[in-house]
Order: structure tokens, then C-alpha cells, then sequence
């Protein structure tokens, strides 16, 4: 941004060069890019930070920096104002704001009886040195005045105004409407969007709203009686306007950026005040003032012993008076700290550090003696879950399994591959765009996007990762809110819409995905299966020997799982505990993800895997005898828990039997209309002492087998 600095010497008083008033504000304040002479003047090329927009993108702002920096006085800005003492602006012009979010305060002028001529060489030259083009004097007094004090202003000519049969006229401000358009000063039409903010007569648009003018109403040689308009608008709709248009200005770069609404009032008067000077005409008495919702003043609180800290040097409580003082904050004190409310300008300040900041600048920061960090030195405890999860990964590479990562967010379009909508995910208040709309609930989708996108490129992709999951609680019941969509791999449950307060719920998930392009003649049950071996291969490694996978879905299940298989999906169950489900992805969604393969993954409840896995976890002495295997399978009743037919196996097998496991759960039409299923079970039979004979184990087989048959129980095979 250009500055003057005849102009900057003026207000501030400064007596340093142009040169080393660049390197101080480079050090102190603001970097400066360049310094070029121009004529009589210089032109500082600032490159000031965004968040100092709003009180130092005007030559008084920086000026105020300046001399607050340097212990200079400023210049006073006061208008002198001289109104009408017989007619009042509010009797021939009213203002209405349809929305103060859009438009916080509007504060308009009028004036009568311009004399609108080009402008005097003064005015020109300030213009052209900060890089302005010269209109008229009217326009180039606003210009003047933005450049000054840094908030934008406009003219119009009131008498292109349009009314419908009131008497006085009124200027709106407003969303624009569909079909709108304006012809704008640069005799450029644009077409309006209701996401944009004009300004309007009653009638149609005039201005769009903090970027540029209409040519209808803009001000001409005939000009006699104006409206100038000093106003604040939202940034989002100034940036959304400029965008949308691609019409950057430099009105549109300060509302964009956020300016003070405590500013339109005295820029007005100065604006009237100016054209007064250069154009002649009379004010008429009173601003007409539209402020619907004034903001309530920033209290900060500043601790000196905690600035102390921070800035790693003791600064003296007398020092943060004089510098409230400098800044023009006003304060009281408490107890050796310091209850401070900023000038309104300083949008950038809100909190503790940013108060401590300022101080450091007045301060000096090359007053500070560079000291060495203060470490202080003790044993690290070793963190179980992070070891935890290295095992996990170690054994999932060892298998062929590449690690990835991938975002914790998700948008619509990912969601509606899956036939997913957003109810019951956390909305981000303001995300960085449409991919990073919603905090997601299950990472298994996007790890699907990923393996499908690799598909494009690779005949094979087997990749894991353990990531994030959030979910809503409900704060009426302190539970997780259900979580919506086909993935919902916690209890399939419907989704319900959490409120804004709702707190969220953070899980951490293990996803495993594996997808190959298949050979011609091949059903793609083989991937299913090979996944499933995966999960064995990878509970075996942890030491978990009571999985087994739960293939009979119950139709509330079924009906929350479309984007599942519908006969390759199975839960994951270690006892009687769900930990997640191993898939293959329906082949609705393959085709939506646009995948070249078949999609098959697991996703399990990471902290339910090593809490389960350290519950089971024994110690044995490694056998010195070899270990027999033989297999049943138990058709029972519906209602019989896996439990209690192990218990009955238990007990049958005696000390020789020294593991059961459940390795397959089975249950077809005709079994689910009977009410039975079928479990099937590893027997380890292994003696301390010798090696089992044939015959014992055989004995001990049938021993098993006539336990169970008294229990009413079919064995099959």
C-alpha cells in the first residue's frame, strides 16, 4: 500500500529521511518494500499485515503508528463541520438496512448546491502520488479521505435517486436480487447474485456494496445535490462481491480485510468538511445514522508478570501506563495487573498476548537480551497407546500393507458417493472449502476415496491407517449422538441432527483396505477371504485368540449398511464384544468412487482392539510337546451365547484341552426360519509331559461331543 511521506510527515511530525523512516518502520512496525522519489515527494510502498488493515491502512493510521512509536504528537484530525442552520438531511433522505450482519452501520450526508470542477493541483498531487487517478473534486475528495483515514466513502448524485411516491428518498442496502444487474462506473455491466450487497434506491441497484459505483447515480458536472455515504460492511459479503466479479478495489481490499464501525461518523464529517472546501455547497444539519447493533466495547486483561514471562524480560509496571497513554487505550488497576479497553480501531486486538505484544513494540524489541531457553530435564514415560499402535503397524507392514494418511474431513460430494448425508456429523463453522466441510465420523471413507483414486494408477493397493473419528454427544444424555450414513460401525443406529453446543466425541479407528484387479473368470470373494486372513493374521500377532466374524446381519443392521456388500460383509467380534466390521464395498458405490477394482477393508475400534488384546494377554511357558488340533462345529438355538458352549467344551476337554477358539459363525435362510446357527471351534489338545497319542485325543474328542449332545446340541461333520 503507498503512502506519502510529505503527507506522513505532516500529520506525525517526523524529522528522520525517507530512509531511515523505512528502516525504523521495517523494525518496529510495518515492512516497507521500497522508497522511490516521485516528483517532491516519496512513496513508501508498505506492506502492511492484514489484520492492521482497519486503523493503519489510512495516512493518519500510519501516522498514529508512527508517533506512537516514537513519542511524537500527532496532528489533530477534528472536522469542523459548519450545517445548515434551516434544513435537516433527515427530512429529504432516509436510510433502512435489511440486515446488519450484511451492513453493521450506514452513515450518510447530504449536501446541497456542489459546484463539481476538476480539482485543485494539491489534491491532484496527493492523489497521483499514492497512485489514484483524478475524477472531479468531489470524487477525489472521497478518494482523499479514504487515503487519509483509511475508511472508504462514496458519493452520490441524489437526484438520479429514484422514488416510487414518498416524499424523501431512501437508500437500502440489500442482498441483490435474481436477474439484477448494474452498469458500474468503469461502463462495465455486471450480473448480481443474491449472495451479493447493493446499495439501492427504491427502485433498483445504485452501488454494489463497498467495491464499486453505479454509472446511474454516480456524480457529473451537472451534479447540484449529493448523498455521501460513509458506511461498514460484513467482510465475507464485500469479499464474496469481489470475488464473485472478479472487481478488486480499493474500497473492496479494506472491507475485505474488516474495518471499525466507529470510523463512518467521523470520516463523514471529514468528507463533508472537504467538499465544502474544494466544491462549495451547504451541509445539511445532522448525519443520518443507521447503527442497529453497536458492539460492545474489548477489556483486556493484562498481566505484567505474565508479560514478563512471555517477553523474557522484566519491563516496569510505570512503563505500561505511559504506554496505555501513547496507544490512547484507557485502563484501570487491579491488584498489579491491568483491565485495558484498545482504541476501536485495533480490530486485531482480542486477547492477553496481543495487548503484550504491543507492549514488547513500544518497549523495543531490540532491547531484549537474548538469553537461552530454560529446559528442564527428566525422564520421558513411555506412552502405551503410541506403542500400541507402532506394534499394530509393524505387523501390517510386515504383511505387505503400505501406511497412509489421510484428512479427517469430509464433504457432501464424499458423503453422497456413499449415499451418506451430513445429519448427526459436526459442521466446521468456517472451513477452508467444500472438501473440509464436516469433521468425519468414520475415516474408512476416506481411505476408500484413496484406494479408489490409486486404482486409477496401480493394479493393487493394500494400504492401512490409524486415524480419527468424531462423533456429536448428546448433551442430554452425555453419550455419543448415532453416528448417520452405511458407514455406521458402531450399532447401526439412525442418525439424529446434534445441536451447535453438542460436544464432540473423538474415537480412534484402524483401517485396513485391499483392492486388486482380478483375474477374468474369478467370482471376488478370493479378496474378501484374504482380508479376513489379514484380520487373523494380525489378532494371532497380538495374541488374541477368541475372534470370530459374524456374517448374519440382522436386517435393521442391513438396512443402515448400503454401502456395504450384501453377502461379503461380517462383524467383527472378539467374545461377545463388536469391534468393527470387515467389508467389501457395495458395488453401487465402487462405480460412484469410479474404483477399477473390487474394494475390500476393515475398520475396528482401535481402543477397544488394545484394551480387549491387554484383557487377554496371559503368559505361558512355551510347550515342549507338540499340540493336536481337531475342529467342531455346534448347530444351536439362536438364543445360546458362544460362552456357554465353550464352557461346556471346557469343561468336557479337561487339563489336556488347553485352548478353545471360535473361528466361524454360520447361519443360512433356512437355519435364520428355525431359529439356530452354527459355531465352529478350534480344539488345541497339548500334554506337559509327553505326546498325545491318536487314541487320546480322540477319547477326549468324544467326550466333547457327548457333552454337547446332552446339552440338546447337533454336531455336525
Amino acid at each position: 500500500m503507498k503512502f506519502s511521506y510529505n503527507w506522513l510527515k505532516e500529520l506525525a511530525g517526523i524529522k528522520e529521511s525517507p530512509q531511515k523512516l523505512t528502516e525504523f518502520l521495517t523494525l518496529r512496525a510495518f515492512e516497507v518494500e521500497s522508497a522511490t522519489k516521485t516528483g517532491g515527494d516519496w512513496v513508501l510502498d508498505v506492506k502492511l499485515l492484514p489484520n492492521r488493515v482497519a486503523d493503519a491502512s489510512g495516512h493518519a493510521g500510519m501516522a498514529r503508528e508512527i508517533a506512537t512509536l516514537k513519542k511524537l504528537k500527532i496532528k489533530s484530525q477534528q472536522s469542523k463541520v459548519i450545517e445548515s442552520k434551516t434544513r435537516r438531511a433527515s427530512d429529504v433522505l432516509r436510510v433502512k438496512i435489511e440486515n446488519p450482519e450484511d451492513c453493521p452501520r450506514y452513515t450518510a450526508r447530504v449536501m446541497t448546491a456542489v459546484k463539481v470542477k476538476p480539482s485543485p493541483a494539491w489534491l491532484r498531487q496527493r492523489l497521483t502520488v499514492c497512485g489514484i487517478q483524478s475524477i472531479n473534486n468531489v470524487v477525489d475528495a472521497a478518494n482523499y479521505v479514504m487515503l487519509e483515514l483509511g475508511q472508504p466513502l462514496h458519493v452520490f448524485d441524489m437526484e438520479k435517486l429514484k422514488v416510487k411516491s414518498q416524499k424523501s428518498k431512501v437508500i437500502v442496502v440489500r442482498r441483490a436480487e435474481h436477474g439484477e444487474k448494474l452498469l458500474a462506473l468503469d461502463e462495465k455491466t455486471y450480473q448480481l447474485t443474491p449472495e451479493m450487497l447493493v446499495i439501492a434506491d427504491e427502485l433498483k441497484p445504485i452501488a454494489i456494496a463497498g467495491i464499486k459505483g453505479g454509472k446511474d447515480s454516480g456524480v457529473s458536472t451537472r451534479t447540484k445535490t449529493i448523498v455521501l455515504e460513509s458506511a461498514n460492511f460484513n467482510p465475507v459479503r464485500a469479499r464474496i462481491g469481489s470475488h464473485r466479479l472478479g472487481l478488486k478495489t480499493d474500497a473492496s481490499y479494506r472491507f475485505e480485510h474488516g474495518m471499525d464501525p466507529n470510523q463512518t461518523a467521523p470520516a463523514i464529517d471529514r468528507l463533508a468538511e472537504l467538499i465544502q472546501k474544494v466544491a462549495g455547497g451547504e451541509i445539511l444539519a445532522g448525519q443520518i445514522d443507521a447503527y442497529p447493533r453497536p458492539p460492545k466495547p474489548k477489556i483486556i486483561l493484562l498481566r505484567p508478570d505474565r508479560a514478563s514471562r512471555l517477553i523474557g524480560e522484566a519491563i516496569p509496571s510505570s512503563f505500561y501506563e505511559a504506554s496505555f497513554k501513547r496507544l490512547g487505550w484507557s485502563y484501570a488497576k487491579k491488584d498489579g495487573d491491568y483491565l485495558v479497553r484498545p482504541s476501536t480501531e485495533r480490530l486485531d486486538l482480542e486477547i492477553e498476548e496481543d495487548a503484550i505484544e504491543e507492549m514488547v513494540r513500544l518497549w523495543g524489541y531490540e532491547k531484549i537480551r537474548p538469553s537461552a531457553p530454560r529446559i528442564e530435564a527428566r525422564s520421558i514415560l513411555p506412552n502405551e497407546a503410541r506403542a500400541w499402535e507402532e506394534k499394530i503397524k509393524d505387523i501390517l507392514v510386515g504383511a505387505g500393507f503400505t501406511e497412509a494418511y489421510a484428512y479427517v474431513f469430509a464433504s457432501d460430494k464424499l458423503l453422497g458417493a456413499f449415499g451418506d448425508s451430513p445429519q448427526g456429523l459436526l459442521e466446521i463453522a468456517n472451513p477452508t472449502s467444500l472438501e473440509t466441510h464436516y469433521l468425519s465420523n468414520h475415516p474408512a471413507r476416506q481411505y476408500l476415496k484413496m484406494a479408489a483414486d490409486n486404482l486409477r494408477h496401480n493394479d493393487a493397493v493394500s494400504v492401512f491407517g490409524i486415524a480419527p473419528g468424531f462423533t456429536p454427544l448428546d448433551a442430554r444424555t452425555g453419550g455419543a449422538a448415532a453416528a448417520s450414513g452405511s458407514l455406521r460401525l458402531t450399532g447401526f443406529k439412525p442418525a439424529t441432527r446434534p445441536s451447535p453446543e453438542m460436544p464432540a466425541k473423538e474415537k480412534r479407528y484402524l483401517v485396513i483396505i485391499r483392492a486388486a484387479k482380478e483375474a477374468k473368470g474369478k467370482d471376488g470373494s478370493e479378496a474378501f477371504y484374504e482380508a479376513k486372513g489379514v484380520l487373523d493374521h494380525l489378532f494371532e500377532s497380538l495374541g488374541m485368540a477368541e475372534h470370530w466374524y459374524d456374517d448374519a446381519l440382522r436386517r435393521a443392521e442391513r438396512r443402515h449398511a448400503h454401502a456395504l456388500h450384501p453377502q461379503r460383509t461380517a462383524k467383527v467380534m472378539i467374545g461377545n464384544e463388536f469391534l468393527g466390521v470387515v467389508a467389501e464395498l457395495h458395488p453401487a458405490v465402487s462405480e460412484h468412487l469410479k474404483a477399477k477394482a473390487r474394494i475390500v477393508f476393515a475398520e475396528l475400534d482401535s481402543e477397544k482392539l488394545w484394551k480387549l488384546a491387554r484383557s487377554e494377554a496371559e503368559f505361558r511357558p512355551i510347550g515342549k510337546y507338540p499340540v493336536v488340533v481337531r475342529d467342531i462345529a455346534i448347530i444351536i438355538t439362536e438364543n445360546v451365547k458362544a460362552d456357554d458352549v465353550e464352557g461346556v467344551i471346557q469343561n468336557a476337554g479337561g487339563e489336556l484341552l488347553v485352548d478353545s477358539d471360535l473361528f466361524d459363525y454360520f447361519q443360512d435362510e433356512t437355519m435364520t426360519e428355525v431359529g439356530q446357527k452354527s459355531l465352529a471351534f478350534h480344539l488345541a489338545f497339548q500334554s506337559p509331559e509327553r505326546t498325545l497319542t491318536d487314541a487320546e485325543v480322540n477319547r477326549m474328542y468324544k467326550k466333547i461331543v457327548a457333552a454337547v449332545k446332552t446339552k440338546g446340541w447337533e454336531v455336525r461333520g
